[in-house]
């Protein structure tokens, strides 16, 4: 017998209208899913009893972090959702000379619960990570051994990333702050795509950006938003031309 807290027990209750008796499908952040039925309600909660546990392999696609500035506003939440039902393994809000962090304990709940949301809309039993906080440079240095790794460039920046001499970085990585994230992030990753804040990464920033081999990836002519770059940028990483559709 198992209690959903009050988020999920109002959306079963007030938004599917179940019932004592109804089917219900959990998930826990594992692969796995498990069949409950309602065993008892009031106004405020629900009680499910689990019967049975549904293995559910997991999917076979690279792991793909995407590494971005927090959008304002509702673009916020579109970007976290998208990244979700793509199917993205981890997000990284990028702090950079011209996007600071604005996430705060409020914004973080809503951040997950809009995660929990997304999952359940499209399916997904692994919830996508959302990793803490870091500076560019900081991130540059943890993540210096993902296999490929690959920038969303306007198509200014392209050319700069592309070739040119790049002024010397200004800046270096926060030993500190790497030495408690080099051995749990940087191996988890097959892929990960840069995308910069609202007008763009400065020369110093490109310049370290080019500096760490990170390859440019063009995704049109136009500039685009945050959250446009990354949901369009991490479905092509995901599903490259190059690779073929895996038959079961």
């Amino acid at each position: 017998m198992i209690s959903l807290d009050p988020q999920q027990s109002h959306h079963l209750l007030h938004v599917l209208r179940a019932e004592v008796g109804d089917e219900a499908c959990l998930f826990d952040g594992g692969p796995d899913e498990y069949l409950a039925r309602v065993h008892g309600k009031d106004r405020r909660s629900i009680r499910l009893e689990v019967v049975a546990r549904i293995e559910r392999p997991i999917p076979v696609m690279d792991r793909v972090l995407v590494a971005a500035p927090v959008p304002k506003g509702d673009r916020f939440r579109y970007l976290i959702e998208k990244l979700t039902e793509l199917g993205v393994s981890a997000y990284w809000p990028l702090v950079t000379k011209r996007a600071v962090n604005p996430l705060s304990p409020s914004l973080q709940q809503k951040v997950e619960q809009w995660i929990i949301e997304a999952c359940k809309q499209c399916g997904r039993n692994q919830p996508l990570t959302t990793l803490e906080p870091l500076t560019l440079t900081n991130f540059l240095g943890v993540t210096s051994r993902v296999p490929e790794r690959y920038i969303a460039c306007t198509p200014t920046d392209f050319a700069q990333v592309a070739g040119g001499a790049m002024p010397e970085s200004t800046t270096s990585p926060d030993p500190n702050e790497l030495g408690s994230l080099m051995d749990s992030t940087e191996a988890n990753f097959d892929r990960a795509l840069l995308v910069g804040p609202e007008g763009g990464f400065t020369a110093d920033e490109i310049g370290q950006i080019q500096r760490h081999g990170w390859s440019p990836q063009a995704l049109g002519p136009h500039v685009l938003r945050i959250e446009t770059a990354a949901v369009a940028g991490a479905a092509m990483l995901l599903n490259p031309p190059f690779k073929p559709v895996r038959q079961s």
